[in-house]
């Protein structure tokens, strides 16, 4: 199953994309592996780890889980055009205080605040439509705690 983490970070925390890329890159080889069933190829995860300025919150919306089974889009900027098949996605991100400690504390503890994100989001899983069908969450579940508690230490 390819498992990915789209991400939108601000100057302040630069200094964490090696360890956020490092941290999906992880994630990514983990999960290639994985199978979990036939309704769900693709798990998209949307990482804002920006300090957002007061007033400012409706540009860094989170987005609710979404399931699609099939479909195809125009990339706007490209003209290509983009196939969508069993993909699941939604967004988190930190809240002030996480942000603060993940930027200003060793990547060591940058790991668990992560690795903490990651896990309270595993309940974007319920959202899943009944038509997925075909798709172990509990065992997606008890895989991805299973990583996070290795990877955070």
């Amino acid at each position: 199953m390819k498992f990915k983490i789209s991400l939108t970070i601000d100057e302040e925390a630069n200094n964490k994309v090696g360890l956020i890329n490092s941290f999906s890159k992880s994630l990514e080889d983990y999960f290639i592996v994985k199978n979990y069933g036939s309704s769900i190829d693709e798990i998209l995860i949307g990482l804002t780890c920006v300090n957002i300025p007061v007033g400012f919150e409706h540009l860094f919306k989170i987005y609710k889980p979404l399931y699609v089974d099939y479909k195809t889009i125009t990339n706007q900027h490209t003209g290509e055009q983009i196939e969508l098949k069993k993909y699941f996605n939604y967004s988190i991100r930190l809240n002030k205080e996480s942000y603060n400690e993940f930027v200003n504390r060793s990547d060591d503890d940058g790991k668990k605040i992560l690795s903490q994100l990651f896990v309270d989001s595993l309940s974007n899983l319920d959202a899943l439509p009944k038509k997925v069908k075909d798709f172990n969450k509990e065992k997606f579940k008890n895989d991805i705690v299973e990583f996070l508690e290795k990877y955070a230490g």
